[in-house]
C-alpha cells in the first residue's frame, strides 16, 4: 500500500513538473502537451452551488485517439474515475471529453461540472 501511494505521488509530481499548464478553470486537469486552448470558444457558468465550464482546444499534431488515450491514462492518478463515453467523475465533479474532430488537427471539447462542496 505504501509503495502504491509513493508511486502515485511520483506520477503526480512528474506530471506537475512536465505539465505546467492546466485546463482553464481547473487546478488538476492537465492540458496535454500539444493542445492549445481556443479562448473564443469557451463557456463559463458559475452559480453558488458550483460551475459548468466548456473549453475547446486544438492539437495541430495530435489525433483525437491520442488525446483520449492520454487522459484515460493520466486522470486516474489525479483522482478521476473513468466511466463510459469519455466521462470522468471525482466525488461530485464530472469531466466529459468530446472529440469534435478526430484527425489532425484534432479538436477536443472539455466540459467540467465542479460542485461547491462547502454547500
Amino acid at each position: 500500500m505504501k509503495r502504491a501511494v509513493f508511486l502515485s505521488f511520483l506520477l503526480i509530481s512528474s506530471l506537475a513538473c512536465a505539465q505546467e499548464a492546466f485546463l482553464p478553470g481547473t487546478e488538476d486537469v492537465p492540458l496535454m502537451d500539444g493542445l492549445t486552448v481556443n479562448p473564443t470558444a469557451n463557456l463559463d457558468f458559475d452559480t453558488p452551488a458550483g460551475q459548468i465550464r466548456t473549453v475547446n482546444a486544438t492539437g495541430k499534431s495530435l489525433t483525437g485517439q491520442k488525446i483520449t488515450a492520454y487522459y484515460r491514462q493520466t486522470l486516474p492518478a489525479l483522482g478521476w474515475r473513468f466511466e463510459k463515453g469519455n466521462r470522468f467523475v471525482r466525488e461530485k465533479d464530472s469531466l466529459v471529453i468530446t472529440v469534435l474532430k478526430e484527425t489532425k488537427p484534432a479538436v477536443v471539447q472539455f466540459e467540467t461540472t465542479m460542485t461547491n462542496l462547502s454547500e
